[in-house]
């Protein structure tokens, strides 16, 4: 959505750009149940930059129990959440995503920064400008895919999850909101399923099985396949035609390359059943597209195979103790060069290149004697 900019009565500002903050709001594929005591319900695995969180009453939530300024500050995204509440309609369940964090190295001084008349916004305004300063971070991307493909797994959702709304807000070093032009929005869709009347066990559940599925996705194999399954919404057959060979092919590589072997033999299992077989052949037919179509139940059957699959990974982290299937490698001990240069260490007085290089020499020609 464009923002409207009047530069009458405005003026330029020189600002440093110190922080971010992003809302995105996504809807859950299911009901809010009415008897629920609270409208909100936190997943576990918060942060001090990331929060995610199950609600009932979107603007509610927002205007009272949010950790972020950001509705009270953007009017663009209190506009875009009464849009979504009038189309989503009763009973609806909404996932808030909330971060934050810093920005360094972004002083605007070449005209992108001012302040005024905006459409009733309060703070600055900033531009995105050729040869300009603009702030540059980056959001948590694998936390989201681990969030919604485990949602999916929760809940069985037929279709995936489209981004309802986002709205992404900076802060100069006046502590003053500084507002970017364009905000984006789009509604979403889905089957509806009812958490039931445990939201708190359920929510617990979710986050638990999302930092799992975060830990897992160290591996390359798992984090392609959680990609490909939080894929967003297909607009025709040729969307669907290369979501089909990108999701059959990280299916093939964590059977190849998923460094859970619990996982990896789970599938070569399943890869010599019919119901894999059909899939594969689908497979090779629609790389062919100017010989066959696409079949839709075949999509959706790949799309259930490829969730189960997701599930087992989160069975097996489980059952690893720590409950983390893949860690980073960690660093080793602090050592000094004695430690470590062994055989190096010489006694006597320092040798000169060419020594070395004749001693070399000599111990090559007495083993190779030897042989």
């Amino acid at each position: 959505m464009a923002e409207s900019f009047n530069p009458k009565g405005s003026h330029f500002l020189v600002r440093e750009i110190v922080a971010y903050a992003a809302t995105k709001i996504f809807h859950a594929p299911v009901t809010w149940p009415n008897d629920l005591d609270t409208f909100w319900v936190r997943i576990p695995g918060e942060t001090t930059e990331y929060s995610a969180t199950l609600t009932g009453e979107l603007k509610n939530y927002l205007e009272n129990e949010s950790k972020l300024d950001q509705f009270a500050n953007d009017p663009g995204l209190r506009e875009s959440v009464e849009n979504v509440e009038n189309s989503a309609g009763t009973n609806s369940t909404y996932l808030v995503v909330e971060e934050r964090g810093e920005i360094t190295n972004c002083r605007m001084d070449q005209g992108e920064c001012w302040q005024g008349p905006n459409a009733g916004r309060d703070g600055v305004v900033i531009f995105k400008t050729i040869g300009g300063a603009w702030p540059i971070f980056s959001e948590d991307v694998g936390r989201d895919t681990a969030l919604l493909a485990t949602m999916r797994i929760k809940t069985k959702a037929p279709h995936p999850f489209e981004l309802h709304a986002r709205s992404v807000c900076f802060f100069t070093d006046y502590a003053e909101p500084a507002h970017p032009i364009i905000l984006e929005t789009s509604i979403a869709y889905g089957g509806a399923r009812s958490i039931g009347r445990m939201a708190e066990d359920w929510a617990q559940q979710l986050g638990e099985s999302a930092d799992q599925l975060l830990r897992a996705s160290v591996d390359p194999a798992v984090n392609e396949l959680l990609a490909a399954i939080r894929l967003d919404k297909a607009r025709d057959e040729e969307h669907f035609r290369l979501w089909y060979l990108r999701l059959w092919q990280a299916l093939v590589d964590v059977a190849l390359h998923c460094k859970l072997e619990a996982v990896k033999g789970h599938l070569e299992g399943l890869k010599a059943e019919q119901r894999w077989k059909d899939l594969t052949a689908h497979r090779v037919a629609i790389a062919h597209w100017w010989t066959e179509r696409v079949n839709y139940e075949k999509v959706a059957d790949l799309h259930r195979f490829a969730v189960e699959i997701v599930d087992y990974i989160v069975t097996v982290s489980r059952s690893i103790p720590g409950g983390a299937a893949l860690k980073p490698a960690q660093a080793f001990d602090e050592t000094r060069p004695e430690d470590v240069f062994g055989c190096l260490a010489c006694n006597g007085p320092a040798r000169s290149l060419e020594e070395m290089e004749t001693g070399v020499l000599v111990e090559a020609k007495r083993r190779h004697a030897g042989d």
